[in-house]
């Protein structure tokens, strides 16, 4: 456990240059990493991304600072490579006037590409060259402010300490606005003594051959826990999708330890569950997102898909309607995987049939020779597995109401996806 609690201390964040070729922007990376300046620089031979280390407050932030190398000079900065960036610096030179007012181009264009979410800072670099100033202090600040920035005058030259606490101000600004953000977007519950405790015997008898209790794939299996403390702090992202009234909400509330409520309330705004996994040794947080269905086109919502890693997609089995809303959301997930980094990525999928206490009223499991209802030429034994099969995924029929295993099911998508090679 105390490895896990290290891991999570370590937050990354992306940080990147942009400003006119010339400005000193590879300067001040290397001023900063290295504490070295060159009057001599040549573009050609230094690198796009570096990563530095600083502690705050007993936590490790790893600063992925990302530099244009010469990109700037064709205006040809890609989306890629402005992905994900929490902090943008614009910079120019304090000689240069033509540097200063192309700021308004890299602002415009960070928003554009990024949103006007990241925190900025606005920096006038060569504060050494002040007998050749083109443009003032004050101008610089003024327009920091204008923008909701960060100012600071500095020098890749000789100011080591300067650029120290200019980047500084701006990791300490973000995890402010990171933490606000955090309590206003989502109410989190947290219940994680109720988890899900699973035994490798458990997962035996749920019909999971989980064989990796012995020889290379234990070690696979073990490397593989390792990168999920190493890259995700710990933690495992999953989201529940499906139709309104389908029972959602009344499933997570199982795996915590709720009890079952016939009036549960309809999902009105994204909610994020925790619960802690145990599996003999290893432990690991599961994240549940539970999201306002009605709001599929939702820019939050389409965050959060792209970041799971595993996916409940439920339906009501005495419902079709139910089903084809599964279909859709395994679509939505597909449009947002549409990066090669993305597909690359493992994810799973569990197809749960939920109110099977309710059988009685079963649409989708009839005879196909039942013309009673013309949505049920699709239909027939297992519609939900024969679904999950095609798609490599996991079925579950089951009772939110009823099922008191629930958790079981949990917890061998949790396995399938730390066994994955």
């Amino acid at each position: 456990m105390k490895e896990m609690k290290e891991t999570k201390n370590i937050e990354e964040i992306k940080l990147i240059l942009l400003g006119e070729s010339g400005v000193g922007k590879t300067s001040i990376i290397k001023r900063y990493l290295y504490d070295e300046f060159s009057e001599f620089y040549n573009p050609n031979i230094s690198m796009n991304y570096v990563e530095k280390d600083i502690v705050l407050n007993k936590k490790t932030i790893r600063l992925n600072i990302w530099d244009t190398i010469g990109q700037e000079k064709y205006r040809s900065v890609s989306k890629l490579f402005l992905k994900e960036t929490q902090i943008v610096v614009l910079v120019y030179s304090i000689n240069d006037l033509k540097s200063f007012k192309a700021l308004n181009y890299w602002n415009d264009l960070y928003k554009n590409q990024m949103g006007k979410n990241n925190v900025l800072g606005v920096a006038g670099n060569k504060a050494d060259l002040f007998l050749e100033q083109q443009v003032t202090e004050a101008e610089g600040k003024q327009y920091a402010e204008d923008n909701n920035g960060i100012f600071a005058i500095i020098s890749a030259k000789d100011d080591k300490i300067g650029i120290d606490e200019f980047i500084l101000k701006l990791v300490n600004k973000y995890l402010e606005e990171k933490k606000n953000i955090d309590i206003d977007e989502f109410e989190v519950i947290e219940d994680r003594e109720k988890g899900i405790i699973l035994s490798n015997q458990k997962l035996k008898d749920l019909g999971y051959n989980e064989d990796g209790c012995c020889g290379g794939k234990a070690k696979k299996r073990r490397k593989r826990y390792e990168e999920i403390l190493k890259n995700d702090n710990g933690y495992i992202e999953s989201i529940f999708l499906g139709a309104s009234g389908v029972g959602k909400t009344s499933l997570i509330k199982n795996i915590i330890g709720k009890k079952f409520d016939e009036k549960e309330n309809h999902t009105e705004e994204t909610t994020k569950y925790e619960t802690k996994y145990t599996n003999g040794n290893m432990q690991l947080v599961l994240n549940i997102y539970d999201i306002n269905n009605e709001d599929k086109r939702n820019k939050k919502n389409e965050t959060i898909i792209k970041k799971c890693q595993i996916f409940f997609l439920v339906y009501d089995l005495n419902d079709m309607r139910t089903f084809n809303e599964v279909k859709f959301w395994l679509q939505v997930i597909e449009n947002s995987r549409e990066e090669e980094i993305d597909k690359k990525k493992n994810i799973i999928f569990v197809i749960i049939e939920n109110k099977n206490d309710l059988n009685n009223k079963n649409q989708l499991n009839i005879n196909d020779n039942d013309n009673d209802n013309d949505n049920d030429s699709e239909t027939g034994p297992n519609i939900g597995e024969n679904l999950a099969n095609e798609i490599n995924g996991i079925f579950y029929s089951t009772s939110a109401k009823n099922d008191k295993n629930f958790k079981d099911i949990i917890g061998i998508a949790i396995e399938k996806y730390i066994s994955f090679p």
